[in-house]
């Protein structure tokens, strides 16, 4: 049962993890299109 618990944790700080590094991701795609001269888009 206990083992169960942990391996859930894991998961979900896993999964936040991978969702935090998406969010990332994001903003600086975010960032440099804000950056970028018109012309690029």
């Amino acid at each position: 049962m206990l083992l169960q618990a942990t391996a859930k944790v894991k998961r979900v700080i896993a999964y936040r993890a991978v969702l935090d590094d998406k969010g990332e991701r994001l903003k600086i795609i975010a960032f440099s299109l804000a950056q970028a001269p018109d012309s690029v888009l």
